[in-house]
């Protein structure tokens, strides 16, 4: 088996381009500690997996239930991550042992709890997944850009840059509580 060349690096959790680890793409004051951040440009280490790893995106017609209806199709992105599509609307189902493998406890407190599926909705929540693994959203074809993540998170769920030890965009915030007083109508996302 060869190392990976170009793709994500389950195993460190970062991208790999022309054999080398990426940096991520998280704002600098994040701090984050990405393994790409602290990697860039070193070879990469692991070995490429076969065709129905989780390098791959698999497209299932599906009629699973989801907390948005039932679903039309469902990305397998990674094991136990999926993005679901309902006629009307959508998001990522992460199981919960994929989540404490992927995801920050910060991420897993901000989800909406869906059998054994933690859920992420496509409009809110969804922009969590990203920010923490942007990779998905590329394999979805969404525009990842970590400023409208990051502004997106501070909208919908400041709680979640909070308990990351992030501060939420002041101005994103200050522009909330102004669409809030005049009377818009929001959807609390945190608990």
């Amino acid at each position: 088996m060869n190392t990976i060349r170009n793709g994500f690096d389950y195993e460190h959790q970062a991208f790999v381009l022309n054999g080398k680890y990426v940096r991520c793409g998280h704002p600098e004051a994040m701090n984050c500690g990405c393994y790409g951040r602290l990697h860039e440009g070193e070879p990469a280490t692991t070995q490429e997996r076969g065709a129905n790893d989780m390098n791959t995106i698999q497209s299932t017609d599906t009629r699973r239930p989801t907390p948005w209806g039932q679903a039309d199709y469902q990305y397998q992105l990674a094991p136990g991550v999926s993005f679901v599509n309902t006629p009307g609307h959508g998001g990522f189902l992460i199981g919960f042992k994929a989540a404490e493998k992927y995801l920050t406890l910060a991420a897993i407190n901000s989800a909406e709890p869906f059998g054994k599926f933690l859920a992420f909705e496509e409009d809110c929540l969804a922009s969590i997944v990203v920010f923490e693994h942007p990779e998905w959203g590329t394999m979805l074809g969404m525009k990842v850009d970590p400023k409208e993540l990051f502004e997106s998170i501070s909208y919908w769920t400041p709680n979640y840059l909070r308990l990351r030890g992030i501060e939420p965009d002041a101005e994103t915030l200050k522009r909330k509580a102004t669409r809030d007083a005049e009377g818009h109508l929001t959807w609390k996302a945190v608990r």
